[in-house]
């Protein structure tokens, strides 16, 4: 499955002015963002493929985006992408090229949800601008901090969001409030045994 990124003909490059950094844009995941000024009813028709990115396995994330990330001294729009062989892709938003890219374990199941079964990165990283990370859960069931930047492992992570990764898998985006990250683990497939929840971890102190 590809990645394809849309833009209108305003300017040299589709460049980001706001992030989009979790599932939803916000906490409340109400899917609107309100700093949004050039698509509008009276342009969408004009959206037109820019470029397109293959993620290498089907994917069911919602990409999430930061813009004016440092990246080797220059500013980048990135756009980070996962997929369920267990990737995770930055991507440069200008030219759709790949900045990074991370494999965070996958799971071979016999639920035929995803193709072939197997399960990776399914929910949407969490962006921590102020701290240049990001929170994700791999398919290896373990939440990690990585660099915006680099996608390097930040020291401390990851941690286990589900000790038997063989029956449980997180599926949605995580969401951080107050310095705690919540994510959720649920079956493949109903197939047992498995227990389904809402995981909270302190980042605080991690």
């Amino acid at each position: 499955m590809a990645l394809a990124a849309l833009g209108l003909t305003v300017g040299a490059s589709p460049a980001a002015a706001t992030d989009w950094p979790m599932y939803g844009f916000n906490l409340q995941r109400t899917g609107e963002n309100p700093f949004e000024s050039i698509i509008t009813p009276s342009t969408v028709a004009g959206l037109h493929e820019l470029w397109n990115f293959d993620l290498g396995a089907v994917t069911v994330m919602q990409p999430v985006l930061a813009a004016g990330v440092i990246v080797n001294g220059s500013r980048k729009d990135l756009v980070y992408m996962g997929a369920e062989h267990g990737d995770l892709y930055a991507i440069d938003v200008a030219s759709g090229t790949m900045v990074w890219h991370r494999n965070l374990g996958s799971q071979q199941t016999s639920c035929d949800d995803m193709p072939g079964g197997i399960f990776g990165v399914s929910g949407s990283p969490f962006l921590d601008r102020a701290n240049n990370r990001m929170f994700v859960v791999g398919g290896n069931g373990k939440m990690y901090a990585l660099d915006l930047s680099t996608g390097d492992t930040l020291s401390g992570w990851p941690v286990a969001v589900t000790t038997d990764p063989a029956h449980e898998h997180t599926y949605g985006g995580i969401n951080i409030n107050n310095g705690i990250a919540y994510a959720e683990i649920a079956s493949y497939c109903d197939i047992p045994p498995y227990h389904g929840g809402v995981v909270a971890i302190d980042i605080a102190n991690q």
